[in-house]
């Protein structure tokens, strides 16, 4: 009992053990030279197979080798084992912010709109056409320098797709439908939640065609006579 004991304390105490206790109380699982910051700290791809699932449901935390112009360079991934085979949380266990640079999404954003999860409903008045014919559309770049923690081997990728952007400025929309102007947490900065400018817009059309109507019965008739 004794020796097997020692055995133990030989191998999370040596540099070159795969599970390591340090002696800050941190744990290392994989080749580490130097105790982690993290409490736990794994060094390599770690596949992880929840509760109650198969071994085809599992996901991983592994490297993807990324290249730009730059180079090739190592970035954390989370990937199922299977391509469209991981949920990120569901309608009980939904996140309540994501921040990203980019989305890319093969189907679609479904935003909730149910009827029945709505409450003081009451149909759209005053003329969204007024309001809209007062915003400006703008191209742009976003100022990439504004990025915080971009690693030096991303800014080139990153700066370049910051440029020919088309869009609103927040402020301005403010002026107008301050219901789509939300502040960014733990920035002084605000954005715009784009869904919602979508029925602003069909109504600003519907009023279009009423007038784009009347001015056609208005002509028939002066022909008419």
């Amino acid at each position: 009992m004794l020796f097997s004991t020692l055995v133990l304390m030989f191998f999370v105490t040596n540099l070159t053990a795969q599970i390591k206790v340090w002696n800050n109380n941190k744990t290392t699982v994989g080749w580490a030279n130097q105790a982690p910051s993290e409490q736990f700290n794994v060094n390599g791809s770690m596949y992880l197979v929840p509760n109650g699932t198969t071994l085809s449901g599992g996901f991983y935390f592994d490297n993807y080798n990324n290249t730009n112009a730059n180079g090739t360079y190592n970035e954390p991934i989370l990937r199922p084992l299977f391509a469209k085979s991981m949920w990120l949380g569901n309608s009980q266990f939904e996140l309540y912010r994501v921040f990203a640079t980019e989305m890319y999404l093969s189907n679609g954003v479904i935003v909730t709109s149910d009827r029945n999860l709505k409450t003081n409903i009451r149909l759209w008045n005053g003329s969204a056409l007024d309001k809209v014919m007062k915003l400006n559309v703008y191209r742009y770049d976003m100022d990439a320098s504004k990025y915080e923690n971009v690693p030096e081997e991303k800014m080139a990728e990153v700066t370049e797709a910051s440029k020919n952007k088309i869009g609103f400025m927040a402020q301005e929309l403010q002026d107008q439908f301050p219901e789509v102007v939300k502040s960014i947490p733990g920035t002084e900065n605000v954005g715009v939640d784009y869904n919602m400018m979508v029925p602003v817009l069909l109504e600003a059309i519907k009023e279009q065609q009423l007038l784009i109507e009347q001015l056609q019965a208005k002509l028939e008739a002066l022909e008419n006579k």
